[in-house]
């Protein structure tokens, strides 16, 4: 029957079944051997370390899982089955007809994409090429057609036999194309049992350098000849024992209980009487900071004291007030008025003393007395001659002499003219740098008037009540017209400024206060420090405190666990007790499966050895090789020429003796089976 099953899976299903089958398998025991086949395709690929820890991880979820404590429960032991051994099945005859090699190892496919076709004759077939002519890959070839895999790529550790196999070059058509023809239509491969037909140098090898190896015994090298490395090798890299170490202990609190559990229920005993006296220290220390509040009342007070003095430290860096001096803006205001009243006697004069004066009839008049030929022989303000003659008298023409009138009118002007600069001066005056003086003066009088700032200025002192003047409402009369500026600011400027001095004297004496707290701004912030160190002393303590007390709580809890654990460390300790006997159980199992493999050699081994050892001195020339039966015994050796003298193989012999033997025993072995086929790659 054509069985493809990896050979440590059969073996591990083998030695499940028999252990069923001896009827020897305590509570315990059965639940190990249940999670080992229940978890033996993830525990066959972890290594040394990692499958200790994953065998402990299903032992500590058996008792804390329930869920998988019952999958673990309804796991079935294989049944006994003969034919995962092998061990007494005679293989069909049959030989070798062709193969057919696509893309495999070495090999690649034609151009058409089929394989190269390799004929074998009835009886043996030799090939023979230099190195890397394709030799091992076509045994290898015949290795996977007939047994699934190849000892090389497991020795290699490959992991994918895909891309073990698969020719580097052509990654199609894929290797598993390649064909084995047997002469015999109905036998089945691949499968294990067909591993007997390899005779390979590596094995051989492999035997003679680990025979002379220390502290390997008959199983190992052995095994290794025999094609049983992968299971020898996985069974002592589990190892005797698998108890947690000290480290694998403390990374797993459960492991620390069920192991140790005295010392740990003592040590945890320790740990709370220790994390009690702490907690009654630190407790002592919040106590001293807190006084009679709580830790929460002791700290919002402190935040408070804090907020309260960091407020007024800020505050030192604003000034809520507008520097002023009443009595000047008073002045100030009564020279704008006096000003005012000025312009207005100016406008009042120039207007009544212009009805006096007749511009048009002046200037038409003095304009005639320049023109070109012109005799001035009458008034040019009125037209009257200057001279009338009637008969021997001459009387004068003129009333009032035009000259001294022009004078006078002139001297007016130019009062007139005098008077109207200095109107523009005081326009000037009252629109300009006074006003905007005035302006500012005021907007800082009434900045020190809002709420806020007079809260903070006078605190509880009640506002003096000042008249309500608005200079942009004034700048827009300006904009109008001179007259309407003017007598809006006689009207709104002529005001009661009585409180005015109150004010000043409100911010005076603020400002004073707040140059005094400013030379305590040093001292203001280091009592902020203080409060602030003091905050944090607090906190720190009291968070100290809490998880000191998190601890003891921890602690407590933890030894309330290490209490009720005390069932589940027996148990494991008692599922750690049934290791061994799995370990010496599957061991003997093992040294069964080889001493069966070798039973009944010894004397075709001999007729090998001695053949091919032709030319041996006497001393050397062996009488028998014997197998040993049992582990315990030695591979003995007899030599010819003294019967009674006896060696063990493995230590004495020489390692290339010792090639000669592990061929001896592969042909004397494939012999015992009456493999179909042999073959030799390099042996």
């Amino acid at each position: 029957m054509e069985n493809t099953e990896p050979f440590l899976s059969r073996f591990i299903k083998a030695f499940l079944a028999n252990e069923k089958q001896e009827g020897q398998v305590n509570e315990n025991y059965e639940i190990l051997l249940k999670i080992i086949c229940h978890r033996f395709e993830k525990i066959s690929t972890k290594n040394k370390n990692q499958r200790k820890l994953y065998i402990l991880d299903q032992l500590e979820k058996i008792l804390i899982d329930e869920e998988f404590r019952k999958e673990i429960g309804d796991v079935e032991l294989p049944d006994f089955d003969e034919s995962l051994t092998a061990n007494n099945i005679q293989t069909p005859a049959f030989h070798l007809k062709e193969i057919d090699l696509v893309n495999f190892r070495g090999f690649q496919a034609n151009n058409n994409g089929e394989g190269r076709k390799i004929n074998f004759h009835d009886k043996a077939t030799l090939f023979f090429s230099p190195n890397g002519g394709g030799k091992t890959s076509l045994c290898e070839a015949l290795e996977w057609c007939l047994t699934g895999d190849s000892f090389e790529r497991k020795e290699r550790k490959a992991d994918s036999t895909g891309q073990y196999f698969q020719n580097d070059n052509l990654p199609a058509p894929s290797f598993a194309k390649t064909k084995l023809s047997l002469t015999v239509e109905d036998v089945k491969v691949p499968d294990v049992i067909y591993d007997r037909c390899f005779i390979e140098k590596n094995r051989i090898t492999k035997f003679a350098k680990l025979s002379i190896q220390p502290r390997r015994d008959f199983q190992e090298a052995l095994g290794e000849l025999f094609g049983f490395s992968e299971i020898v090798d996985f069974i002592n890299e589990f190892g005797q024992d698998i108890t947690p170490t000290e480290r694998e202990k403390s990374g797993k609190e459960n492991w620390q209980i069920w192991l140790d559990w005295s010392k740990e229920k003592i040590k945890q005993e320790r740990s709370i009487k220790e994390a009690i006296e702490q907690e009654k220290a630190c407790l002592e220390e919040v106590n001293k900071l807190i006084g009679i509040k709580s830790v929460d009342e002791k700290l919002e007070e402190i935040e408070n004291q804090g907020k309260t003095l960091k407020s007024k430290y800020d505050s030192l860096d604003l000034d809520f007030s507008m520097e002023f001096k009443a009595l000047e803006f008073i002045e100030k205001v009564k020279v704008f008025l006096r000003k005012i009243k000025q312009w207005e006697e100016h406008e009042k004069y120039i207007t009544e003393n212009a009805k006096l004066l007749d511009f048009e009839n002046l200037y038409q008049s003095a304009a005639s007395i320049f023109k070109k030929g012109y005799a001035v022989e009458q008034c040019p303000l009125c037209d009257t001659p200057f001279l009338q003659k009637r008969g021997l008298f001459r009387r004068s023409g003129v009333v009032t002499d035009p000259r001294k009138k022009a004078e006078r009118e002139l001297k007016r002007l130019s009062q007139l003219s005098k008077i109207k600069s200095e109107i523009i001066k005081i326009e000037l005056e009252l629109g300009g740098v006074d006003f905007r003086n005035l302006k500012t003066e005021w907007e800082n009088i009434q900045h020190n008037l809002k709420s806020d700032n007079w809260k903070e200025i006078a605190k509880d002192q009640e506002k003096p009540i000042l008249p309500v003047i608005s200079f942009s409402e004034l700048e827009s009369y300006r904009d109008k017209s001179m007259l309407d500026f003017v007598k809006e600011c006689k009207n709104k400027l002529n005001a009661d400024y009585s409180n005015l001095p109150n004010v000043e004297i409100a911010v005076s004496e603020y400002r004073k206060k707040r140059e005094e707290l400013i030379k305590r701004k040093p001292e203001l912030n280091s009592e902020i420090e203080t409060l602030r160190e003091e905050y944090k002393k607090l906190s720190e303590k009291s968070n100290s405190l809490t998880a000191k007390q998190q601890i003891t709580k921890a602690n407590e809890e933890k030894l309330g666990k290490i209490i009720n654990e005390s069932e589940n460390a027996e148990i494991i300790k008692a599922y750690l007790e049934t290791y061994p006997i799995y370990f010496e159980s599957i061991n003997k199992y093992l040294s069964a499966i080889i001493t069966a493999e070798s039973e009944g050699l010894d004397s075709h081994v001999t007729g090998f050895y001695r053949a091919l050892n032709l030319y041996d001195h006497d001393g050397e020339k062996i009488a028998k090789v014997k197998f040993p039966k049992s582990r315990e015994e030695k591979f003995r050796i007899y030599y010819e020429k003294d019967s009674t003298k006896t060696c063990d193989a493995l230590n004495l012999l020489s390692e290339g003796h010792l090639k000669t033997l592990g061929l001896s025993a592969l042909l004397a072995r494939a012999m015992k089976y009456k493999m179909p086929v042999l073959i030799f790659d390099d042996a």
